[in-house]
């Protein structure tokens, strides 16, 4: 079920993504799916029934973006 705050929150969640993935497709890089991985991540998170869904999904998401910022801190290394 879904109400109002998570609606939101999920539709920020897409307008974020969008942006970083332009960005990273114009980087040339080759984590062009994981701000996309993010996105899933965080749309399963909001929309999650149980509390045990939602921190997996928040877990997720939050390696996505780990796994983002640790791959462009190797390159400017």
């Amino acid at each position: 079920m879904i109400d109002g705050l998570s609606l939101s929150m999920a539709a920020l969640a897409c307008l974020v993504t969008l942006p970083v993935s332009l960005w990273s497709w114009s980087d040339g890089g080759g984590a062009r799916l994981l701000p996309w991985l993010f996105c899933l991540c965080a749309l399963a998170a909001v929309t999650a029934s149980d509390w045990l869904t939602f921190i997996v999904f928040l877990e997720l998401s939050s390696l996505a973006l780990f796994f983002r910022d640790r791959r462009r801190s190797l390159q400017g290394a």
